[in-house]
């Protein structure tokens, strides 16, 4: 409060808060993503300090406004490139705040990637070998264990099948048994086909058709799982940390639990999140938040949760949450 002449006594005003507010803009490159980032007056921690997430060792001083790609391999740095790009620029039409910084560094298995503070980090060893052209012995692998995921599967579902009509039928006892023991085994065989596929980062043959009508235990682990093109798998691992960058644009910049309850993940945690388009998107509502941004922005609205799409459309439009 501020005294006046005479006694009077005045409420000083308050500084108005700057919110986030929507806009287009195309940005031409990395740099000048990060050079944006860095003139942006919206972060609360110039120096980045409170970055703890996925690698507490770093310096953020000695990584705010640089581009540090050089260990990634050609392809895979020109596809990184241009996820960060069209990514930000979808972060930014919402209202949210550009990066500051990027990176990619061995995390050796920590995360794939991960971002805070507006600094982006991606491992490289993951990058570099989704980016890489097949060997051909690996294909035939993957081919091979794809033809097991998919026979499995469609036994699985026969199987399914012939336990409810014997059922019905009012079948018990040992011949019931029987066919529940098939069922499991084909249920382990279906998985570990499935995991090998995974693991040797297959290219349409692991790719999981999920549509939102379907059964939960179906859906993908995680929104890159849905894409059969391992670019397509790159973005969406970029788009899903710029989901997170978004909601903490929105007041929830920092990780030591001071200003975590920005108004997009307040807004997340009300909302009824049943639906979940992914495995990972059921871990908590940042995840939720991060997978269902992903997925509204590579192609597949139609499986994107329709409350926070309704949002997502709003503040495209420039709409607050």
């Amino acid at each position: 409060m501020a005294e006046l002449e005479g006694g009077e006594v005045r409420e000083e005003e308050e500084e108005p808060v700057s919110k986030p507010q929507a806009r287009k803009i195309k940005y031409p490159s990395v740099d000048s993503v990060v050079a944006a980032g860095m003139a942006d007056q919206r972060y609360p921690h110039k120096d980045g300090q409170h970055v703890l997430y996925a690698d507490h060792k770093i310096q953020p001083k000695n990584l705010l406004g640089k581009v540090k790609l050089d260990k990634l391999e050609p392809h895979a740095r020109e596809v990184v490139d241009k996820a960060i790009v069209d990514a930000q620029d979808a972060v930014v039409q919402m209202g949210g705040m550009p990066i500051r910084a990027v990176r990619a560094k061995n995390l050796a298995g920590r995360t794939a990637a991960s971002m805070g503070e507006g600094i982006l980090s991606v491992d490289s060893s993951v990058v570099n070998r989704y980016a890489r052209p097949l060997k051909p012995e690996i294909k035939a692998k993957i081919q091979s264990s794809g033809k097991e995921f998919l026979f499995a599967h469609k036994r699985f579902g026969e199987l399914e099948t012939e336990i409810n009509a014997a059922i019905e039928k009012g079948v018990t006892g040992k011949p019931l048994d029987r066919l529940r023991s098939k069922l499991e085994q084909m249920k382990r065989r279906r998985a570990v086909a499935k995991m090998d596929t995974q693991d040797l980062l297959s290219t349409g043959l692991n790719t999981t058709k999920w549509a939102a009508d379907g059964d939960r235990e179906d859906r993908a682990w995680i929104g890159a799982e849905l894409f059969s093109q391992p670019d397509e798998q790159i973005r969406a691992l970029v788009f899903h940390e710029m989901g997170h960058q978004l909601h903490d644009s929105y007041g929830g910049m920092s990780y030591q639990g001071l200003t975590l309850g920005s108004e997009l993940v307040q807004k997340a945690r009300k909302m009824d999140r049943t639906f979940s388009p992914t495995k990972y998107a059921d871990v908590n509502e940042k995840e939720w938040f991060a997978e269902n941004f992903t997925l509204y922005h590579m192609g597949r609205k139609d499986i994107v949760d329709k409350g926070i799409k309704k949002v997502f459309d709003n503040l495209t439009k420039g709409v607050a949450p």
